[in-house]
């Protein structure tokens, strides 16, 4: 323990970080141990230059200065293409095993007065069925129409994860078998003072920790072993959708065909949109920026773009995100291929 946390206080104080162990000698031996390894988990190289970037130097954000509506295959196709086309190679996508279920349920329901995971949550109005049902079901449903077994891939958080393996056993899975179901947690960032730049304990003998986010789902995806199990099942489409969302459609034939066959589409990764009902509408938007699209969020968008109409005077900047997306398995691959 002593050479253990010797080279680990010479990596801190290499990085102006070392205070974190101002509480060391109070700890057990298994506080310690366990402090230790939180600090050794972080790369202080990387995070000396997030601190630089994004924390000591607070840099402005700013906007392109050319923004267009992003283009987007409408829900009626009225002429513009084959929505059936795309809905049997979605469809044959499924039945052949491609294609993968991936819901992001790292939160808990404490915005919803709810004293559990997100996911547990009694979301339909008559009978009350937990967001995790109302997905089980589908995937079942799916299954049953198309032959085929989908794999469910589920993203906790460290805080929920206990308790939402907890309450998939207890209700049985939901019907879905238990091996078709690969749960793992998000992964986690350290807190740091927004002055200095500097690690902030939790406690005497814990850092401080954040879950990294929806960005930091697709890392998680190949940490966890997730992409490994999804290329041995010969998965090569991802279905992302996030937990508190009792609407979505778990795997959509006409979504899947447009992104994996669409000529203008990459195959990588494609989002569905919800057209905005009004201006002021709290939501993301997908522009078109320098030929990529973006989302520009409802707080960063100039007014005057916000409120712009067609000749229809419908709005032009009208592509809401719903955060629902295609993966293509390959493009998850390459963004992770240097994961730890």
């Amino acid at each position: 323990m002593s050479e253990r946390l010797a080279a680990v206080r010479s990596d801190l104080e290499a990085h102006g970080q070392a205070h974190v162990l101002q509480f060391i000698d109070e700890l057990s031996d298994e506080q310690r141990d366990r402090l230790l390894a939180q600090i050794s988990s972080i790369n202080l190289d990387v995070l000396d230059e997030w601190i630089d970037r994004y924390v000591t130097s607070r840099p402005e954000p700013t906007l392109p200065e050319s923004i267009e509506p992003a283009p987007y295959y409408p829900h009626d196709p009225a002429g513009r293409y084959d929505r059936q086309a795309f809905r049997e190679a979605g469809e044959e996508l499924i039945r052949k095993g491609k294609v993968a279920a991936f819901t992001v349920a790292g939160g808990q329901g404490t915005r919803l007065g709810w004293n559990g995971p997100k996911g547990t949550y009694p979301a339909t109005p008559v009978a009350g069925k937990p967001l995790f049902r109302c997905f089980a079901e589908q995937i079942l449903a799916m299954e049953k129409r198309y032959g085929v077994s989908i794999p469910w891939y589920i993203m906790t958080s460290p805080v929920n994860d206990a308790d939402t393996r907890a309450f998939f056993q207890d209700n049985n899975n939901f019907g879905v078998t238990r091996r078709n179901i690969f749960m793992f947690p998000q992964g986690m960032l350290p807190s740091l003072d927004r002055e200095t730049g500097r690690l902030l304990l939790a406690e005497k003998g814990e850092l401080a920790m954040n879950p990294d986010g929806h960005g930091g789902s697709i890392k998680a995806l190949a940490s966890s072993g997730a992409v490994e199990d999804m290329r041995m099942r010969g998965v090569e489409h991802v279905s992302y959708f996030q937990v508190d969302n009792p609407l979505v459609r778990v795997l959509d034939p006409v979504f899947i065909g447009l992104h994996a066959t669409a000529e203008d589409s990459s195959a990588e990764m494609s989002s569905k949109m919800v057209a905005k009902a009004y201006p002021e509408e709290k939501v993301g938007v997908f522009c078109r920026v320098d030929g990529t699209t973006q989302v520009i969020e409802y707080s960063d968008l100039p007014e005057d773009l916000a409120r712009d109409t067609d000749e229809q005077g419908r709005l032009r900047f009208n592509a809401g995100s719903i955060a629902v997306h295609m993966l293509g398995l390959e493009f998850v691959e390459r963004l992770t291929a240097d994961a730890d």
